[in-house]
């Protein structure tokens, strides 16, 4: 069964990345599925991903995947695509080439890795187990900045940046609690 799903675009093409109860990452791309087994000890119950901007003339596109799963620990993932007619990958009709590289795994948490979101401006991820939310620093090797805390389980997150505060501020982060409610913090001066 498939419990967490992103969507991104890479290079223009449109790419799915699927967990669930078997432990895998799954990465869909034009005509073909990679698959990354046992990514985590337990089930996959989120996944965030990026497009990675690489120098212009590569021809290589890289994807930062972040996966949360049943052991606690948010994984981050950096995934490269070659597309198929690219010198040393075959014809156009071949596959594209998938590689990835586990890059950090982030925690432990409280509980299961339910949601991850980023903050791109304020290069800030989140990740949430049971009712902490932990921030981790994208541009510092992965550096834990602190935690935010709810009073009940937290299940959905998600983060507003605003476009008009410039790089590295005007983050609000939201959050869904077990009781229906919501409730939001600003970053980064909550973490740091």
């Amino acid at each position: 069964k498939i419990l967490a799903l992103a969507a991104v675009s890479l290079m223009g093409e449109p790419l799915l990345l699927t967990g669930g109860y078997d432990c895998s990452l799954r990465v869909k791309a034009a005509n073909t599925t990679y698959t990354i087994p046992s990514a985590h000890s337990g089930a996959i119950f989120s996944i965030h991903a990026w497009e990675e901007k690489l120098v212009e003339t590569d021809k290589k596109g890289r994807l930062m995947v972040v996966t949360g799963g049943h052991d606690r620990i948010a994984r981050v993932w950096s995934i490269t695509v070659t597309p198929p007619g690219i010198p040393g990958t075959g014809d156009s009709g071949d596959p594209p080439e998938i590689q990835h590289n586990l890059e950090a795994s982030l925690g432990p948490h409280t509980g299961w890795v339910r949601a991850i979101a980023l903050a791109p401006r304020a290069s800030v991820l989140l990740s949430v187990g049971c009712n902490f939310i932990k921030a981790w620093d994208i541009n510092k090797g992965w550096r834990h900045l602190g935690d935010l805390r709810a009073e009940r389980d937290i299940l959905s997150l998600e983060v507003f940046e605003d476009e008009n505060e410039g790089a590295g501020g005007g983050a609000t982060v939201f959050a869904g609690l077990a009781d229906g409610s919501v409730v939001g913090w600003v970053l980064p001066s909550n973490v740091r």
